[in-house]
């Protein structure tokens, strides 16, 4: 057999083998829609691991099983029908003491759980203290100065600043929010203070920075 023959042979394998996929996947009609929080989970659709997204099957019936390390472990078993879109979305909380932990550290994470859950009851007092906690940032930033007779011994200034704003693109802030705060005081009170004022506790935060530590 000469090249030319081999070569033509080989086309024709390929042009079958193609054939044979694009039939395939016809025949892949039924299709499933699956959204998972937080957004790292493992998917395992018939034990073969899948992201978020919307796949094809053939129809019947599919085992899913989403999990996460320190997180419950879900399983379902879903009826693909023909020409139909099944959709699958679900949230996993943590084995601990508090449960939404997990959704504390990744806004993108945290949106998720709040498109999935809805009004869903498990969740919905965690998602309200979030949002009020989310708000925050629509006051920042905050500052309040006060006058003093005698220079502060760490910077001679006649006065005491304290400076509050958004932390969350800072090194080290490793929550979903964080407050940066610039505090010559020697103590948070005045931060703490200044957030009440607004209807906020400071102590829901994680305050990443001080311009003169430690304080206490």
């Amino acid at each position: 057999m000469n090249k030319k023959k081999i070569v033509i042979i080989s086309v024709s394998v390929l042009a079958t083998i193609a054939v044979i996929l694009t039939f395939l996947n016809i025949l892949k009609s039924a299709q499933l829609s699956i959204l998972v929080a937080p957004l790292d989970a493992k998917i395992l659709i018939n034990n073969k691991e899948f992201k978020n997204g919307t796949y094809r099957f053939f129809p019947g019936e599919v085992s899913v099983k989403i999990e996460k390390e320190g997180m419950e472990t879900k399983e379902y078993s879903i009826e693909l029908k023909r020409n139909h879109t099944e959709t699958l979305y679900d949230y996993l909380i943590g084995l601990g003491d508090n449960k939404f932990d997990a959704y504390n550290h990744n806004l993108a994470d945290y949106n998720a759980l709040k498109l999935i859950a809805g009004d869903d009851e498990k969740s919905a007092d965690f998602i309200k203290k979030t949002e009020r906690k989310l708000s925050i940032a629509e006051i920042l930033p905050l500052e309040r100065f006060v006058e003093a007779t005698t220079p502060a011994p760490e910077t001679g200034m006649l006065g005491r600043e304290t400076q509050i704003s958004l932390g969350t693109d800072k090194e080290g802030c490793d929550e979903l929010i964080c407050l940066y705060l610039l505090n010559n005081t020697g103590s948070l009170d005045t931060a703490r203070e200044l957030v009440q004022e607004y209807g906020y506790n400071l102590d829901d935060y994680k305050i990443i920075n001080y311009i003169y530590p430690p304080l206490d």
